[in-house]
């Protein structure tokens, strides 16, 4: 009685273990099936793709500056095609970005972005007030996509401050977000140009080889190096070089730069001084004054001394 009374007590004991064999077992069976729907269908995971951004449409203008550079066609363009500066000598000038000298070529440049925009536009470009350019664009399809307008050329007639003036989409034909930043203001300086000279350099030949100097033996050849350069157009001016008394050069000559880069000419006259002493060297550009549009007449004149030896 007491062995058989006891058996029963043992099942209670071995049993409270179940639960915990059942819930192993139930995971195993679910990762078994699993792998085996993914190995039986032969399928892998498609990746969801991001969702597509949107951008309200709007065109607004965005930027403006003056480019110089090789003639360009008149329309939009893209940044990437704009062609290198030209120089039309080696002197740089140190002008403000948006300073022009009377009478040389300028080319307005102006960017427009076009985001969320398909389709042509139109812009205006107004100098003073005046309508200079009614110009077609193309939106470019990029979201944030901008347009470049440059290539019409424009040459300020008089000094002071004129004031370019874009305005995208001036009838309001593009459906837009926002029609407030549609223009853009861009001030330019004109000003008046510049004629100037200097002489460079005393050059003397020894031995076939060329070395700068001061001071020169009596009766020995030394070459002078003289510099013409200008900003703005100087026509038939008048040149005058003069060492020791002597007029080595009196001429009409042409002279013209443009704003970013000035016009320049170098001359190499030869003298031969025929007299010991201290001899002044002297070069004028326009003497007579016959160019009033000169804003720096101080850089008209050079002097320099050369000493010669007995």
């Amino acid at each position: 009685m007491n062995r058989n009374s006891a058996m029963p007590s043992v099942v209670p004991i071995s049993g409270s273990r179940s639960p915990r064999f059942r819930t192993i077992a139930g995971a195993a069976l679910l990762v078994s099936m699993g792998s085996a729907v993914l190995v039986g269908c032969g399928k892998t995971a498609i990746p969801t793709r991001p969702a597509m951004v949107h951008y309200d449409p709007d065109l607004k203008a965005y930027w403006a500056s003056l480019y110089w550079g090789e003639p360009v066609s008149i329309g939009g363009m893209r940044a990437g095609e704009a062609r290198p500066s030209r120089s039309a000598g080696a002197t740089r000038v140190a002008h403000d970005i948006n300073t022009v000298v009377v009478g040389t070529e300028a080319i307005p440049m102006f960017q427009v972005t076009t985001q969320g925009v398909s389709g042509a536009y139109r812009a205006h470009i107004y100098i003073d007030d005046q309508l200079w350019w009614d110009v077609a664009g193309q939106a470019r399809t990029s979201p944030l996509g901008s347009v470049y307008h440059y290539g019409k050329t424009w040459v300020p007639a008089d000094t002071g401050v004129h004031v370019l003036r874009m305005i995208v989409d001036p009838d309001s034909l593009v459906a837009e977000v926002d029609e407030t930043n549609n223009e853009l203001r861009l001030d330019v300086k004109v000003i008046l140009g510049d004629l100037r000279c200097a002489i460079l350099h005393f050059i003397q030949r020894r031995n076939g080889y060329p070395y700068q100097v001061d001071e020169v033996q009596v009766n020995t050849p030394v070459d002078i190096v003289v510099l013409t350069a200008a900003d703005g157009s100087y026509p038939n001016h008048r040149e005058v070089l003069d060492a020791c008394g002597t007029v080595l050069l009196d001429r009409r000559a042409d002279m013209s730069g443009g704003t970013l880069y000035s016009g320049w000419r170098l001359d190499t006259l030869q003298f031969t001084p025929a007299s010991t002493g201290t001899c002044q060297v002297r070069f004028d550009v326009d003497p007579d004054g016959e160019f009033p549009n000169d804003r720096d007449r101080r850089d008209n004149t050079s002097t320099r001394t050369l000493t010669v030896r007995p």
